[in-house]
């Protein structure tokens, strides 16, 4: 189970080796996630950074642990970046990151 916590607008999910979520369509493992939230909660921007399993079994470029650590590091800068985005949602909106900060989805 993943644990979560707010802070501000923001909810973040914490995850850890043993709760990270895998991502069938992207064959990628979910290392962190936050969702920003309209003031009035009716909707949300969902921020998902993502491993492929590639990158952690064939090329063994990144240990799950380090992963989630380099993920959490992704997740803060994409929210400052979409942060000021949020006000102007009118539906709720998924974005996926690889370790890179690239945009997959």
């Amino acid at each position: 189970m993943v644990r979560w916590r707010w802070a501000g607008n923001v909810r973040y999910y914490e995850y850890t080796p043993a709760s990270v979520a895998y991502e069938s369509a992207l064959d990628a493992f979910t290392v962190a996630r936050a969702e920003l939230y309209t003031a009035n909660h009716e909707y949300r921007l969902s921020l998902s950074v993502v491993v492929t399993t590639i990158e952690l079994s064939i090329e063994r470029l990144v240990s799950l642990e380090e992963a989630i650590v380099r993920g959490r590091e992704i997740l803060e800068s994409l929210i400052a970046e979409y942060n000021s985005t949020v006000p102007e949602l009118t539906a709720n909106v998924s974005r996926i990151f690889g370790l890179t900060g690239r945009r997959l989805r």
